[in-house]
């Protein structure tokens, strides 16, 4: 049957079967001739598209490097130098980044309490700043130190008044119009235990605002 079927497509070409042989080889010779252009354009167009690739990631990588370094430049040193001593009444907010477990937030909580304060006398004052985990408090007072010559800013107890007293964070408002009170009544103060005797305050509260009361009053400068 195939035979026939055959026969009359030589009959309907008019070809021989050499002839037709011949085009049976050279069918395979031409499709493979215009598949290798495709191929070949294939090829470069995927090596090209891994060449870019790979080009991309390393100036990706390059970018990362470059950014990485800038942070580490601007960023503070951060080091566990136990030889890193700043002066906790003197320290700007750059200098307490230095101390491990610092961020920029917390330093400035630090100076403004500090400021409010009228300056930190002793370390044990560190537990008073708020948002200090313990440990930052650790840190804190092994990279500080409070010179002894230190000379905190002073509140003049007998001249302030009980708006000046209260802004200070050891009294409150009803504290300080006690004081003020009990000075235009009696007098002026003239020393710690004088201070005693105004009511509400407590030896706690001695204890804590007596470093940064002074006893002169604005007539005796």
């Amino acid at each position: 049957m195939l035979r026939g079927w055959g026969r009359k497509v030589w009959a309907f070409w008019g070809i021989s079967r050499v002839e037709t042989r011949g085009l049976l080889v050279m069918m395979p010779c031409a499709i493979i001739a215009l598949a290798v252009p495709f191929g070949i354009r294939w090829y470069d167009t995927k090596h090209a598209s891994c060449s870019n690739s790979k080009q991309l990631t390393q100036a990706l990588q390059a970018l990362r490097l470059q950014q990485s370094a800038r942070r580490n430049s601007r960023a503070p040193c951060r080091s566990s130098n136990t030889r890193l001593v700043l002066d906790i009444n003197t320290a700007k907010q750059q200098d307490l980044l230095r101390i491990q477990g610092v961020t920029r937030t917390l330093a400035k909580r630090i100076v403004k309490f500090r400021g409010v304060l009228g300056g930190f006398v002793k370390k044990q004052q560190y537990q008073e700043i708020y948002g200090l985990s313990q440990k930052v408090r650790q840190h804190l007072a092994k990279h500080t130190r409070i010179d002894p010559a230190f000379v905190p800013v002073l509140l003049s107890v007998n001249s302030a008044s009980p708006a000046q007293l209260s802004a200070h964070p050891y009294l409150d408002r009803r504290q300080a119009l006690s004081i003020v009170r009990y000075r235009l009544q009696n007098g002026p103060f003239c020393n710690q235990e004088a201070l005693r005797a105004v009511w509400l305050i407590d030896d706690h509260t001695l204890h804590r605002i007596s470093p940064y009361l002074c006893w002169k009053s604005n007539s005796d400068k």
